[in-house]
């Protein structure tokens, strides 16, 4: 694995819009700005993308930031496991993970670092609230909404929001993470049962969508197959 690091920051990516470039390097120069002093390393995961972004981390990343990892495998296999293969990559003291767009944008992973040192928890559980349900399509924040009202009841009234896709970890909750086996969208929900299963301590940190950011919509086809992972989860638990 390498060096051992204070922070890791997990970022999967899969098939990024155009112009993510430029904004993939402001984004690497704002977290210097956040986390100045500190010493961390990003680890990019492509999960399958099927156009060629690994030439340009090798030409235009890679040998300019040195704190920054890149790993891929040629087919899609879904956020959990992308995530999973970027921990396994890792060494580090705490974790966080995000969309690689940055859709929350980069104080909250400072907060969300603070809180694992200063409050030593093993967990910080990003949590959004109406504002980003409100910039989401009627199929897709009816989906959201109704997966938050049933994980909090899953999750026996300790966890409202699940699935923000921002969580920071210790490597207690880390060796959790490895343990999961779901891949696609679901998989924090399975993540957070095991974790309250193990009595880790956690807490949350409020997340806010940046007002730019595009929500893409699932297909029946991504609907069924997230609602079948779903209960997997819940009946297997």
């Amino acid at each position: 694995m390498g060096k051992n690091y204070k922070l890791s920051l997990i970022l999967p990516v899969y098939n990024p819009h155009n112009g993510w470039e430029a904004e993939f390097i402001h984004s690497l120069n704002k977290l210097h700005e956040e986390f100045s002093g500190l010493d961390y390393c990003v680890t990019v995961v492509n999960d399958g993308t099927t156009n060629d972004i690994g030439k340009f981390f090798e030409n235009k990343i890679l040998p300019v930031y040195k704190n920054v990892n890149y790993f891929s495998y040629s087919e899609n296999q879904g956020k959990g496991f992308a995530i999973r293969h970027g921990l396994e990559h890792s060494l580090s003291d705490y974790y966080i993970y995000t969309d690689f767009d940055f859709p929350f944008g980069f104080n909250p992973l400072k907060q969300t670092y603070d809180r694992l040192v200063e409050r030593k928890n093993n967990l910080v559980i990003g949590t959004r609230d109406y504002s980003y349900f409100k910039a989401l399509s009627i199929e897709r924040r009816s989906v959201s909404l109704g997966l938050m009202i049933v994980n909090f009841f899953i999750t026996r009234f300790r966890v409202r929001d699940t699935q923000a896709g921002l969580k920071g970890f210790d490597n207690k909750a880390r060796d959790i993470f490895l343990t999961t086996k779901t891949n696609s969208f679901v998989f924090e929900l399975e993540f957070i049962l095991k974790c309250l299963k193990a009595n880790i301590k956690y807490s949350f940190v409020h997340v806010v969508p940046n007002p730019d950011i595009k929500f893409s919509d699932f297909n029946s086809k991504t609907l069924k197959s997230e609602l079948k992972n779903y209960l997997k989860i819940i009946f297997g638990h």
